[in-house]
């Protein structure tokens, strides 16, 4: 889509176009960050299971701030 500016040099166009990218790479990384966190909450849970305490609690901590960062506990948890 070729980008003009109008002669008051309005770029709305512009603006539009770069607020969607970062709305669309925004969502990305939140995709990324749940994945990543319901990752830590499993594997947490496989060495609890293994009597690995220790690592255990330290990967559910982590997946556990990951939940806070996006403020949503049940979608990590998931």
């Amino acid at each position: 889509m070729p980008v003009r500016a109008d002669a008051t040099g309005n770029h709305q166009c512009v603006q539009s176009c770069l607020l969607e990218r970062a709305k669309r790479l925004r969502g990305q990384h939140v995709d990324d960050r749940v994945d990543e966190g319901q990752a830590l909450h499993v594997l947490g849970l496989v060495l609890a299971n293994e009597g690995r305490t220790d690592d255990a609690i330290a990967h559910l901590h982590e997946a556990g701030q990951i939940a806070v960062e996006l403020g949503d506990l049940a979608e990590v948890a998931g």
